[in-house]
């Protein structure tokens, strides 16, 4: 979940921010989903796993943005079929949709318990670092920070080998 940071984090988290809205721009994951549509993935997936449904209002305070920024980024969301949302009904993630908001949210967690577990990053700054770097970190890396942070050198939840 996303939370308000106080005013001293918010200047820190501004240029971070702004950085990584010129690499989203960049960057494109499979069926083309910036870095901004993960998030909404990902908070669609978050209140549906807290709610059983998801609203327009819902998405917008669990972001912390306005109903009318929810829609237009759902709009997108839609064109690509990664949501199916009919006007005025709850919000609900394709398979496609699912997928890729279940790898983003697993990215964020693999990542946040790294910076927390590992590099002794405190709470909030490693779920605000975690949330700029799960869009930019490939598949294998974070595999290999889950082996790190689990001291594992053996196979990641049988899907590959850590190595050495």
């Amino acid at each position: 979940m996303f939370r308000k940071q106080n005013n001293s984090q918010i200047g820190l988290v501004v240029g971070s921010l702004r950085e990584v809205m010129m690499l989203s721009a960049k960057i494109r994951t499979h069926a083309n989903v910036t870095p901004s549509m993960q998030h909404y993935l990902r908070s669609i997936l978050e209140v549906q796993r807290e709610n059983g449904h998801v609203r327009v209002t819902d998405v917008a305070q669990n972001l912390g943005v306005g109903k009318a920024a929810v829609s237009l980024a759902l709009k997108g969301l839609r064109e690509r079929r990664l949501i199916r949302h009919p006007h005025y009904q709850c919000i609900e993630l394709t398979p496609t949709g699912a997928r890729e908001a279940q790898q983003v949210m697993g990215h964020f967690a693999v990542l946040r318990h790294f910076l927390e577990a590992v590099l002794g990053v405190r709470g909030e700054q490693a779920e605000i670092d975690a949330c700029l770097m799960e869009h930019f970190v490939s598949g294998a890396t974070v595999d290999r920070l889950m082996c790190r942070g689990s001291g594992d050198r053996g196979r990641v939840d049988g899907i590959g080998a850590c190595g050495g």
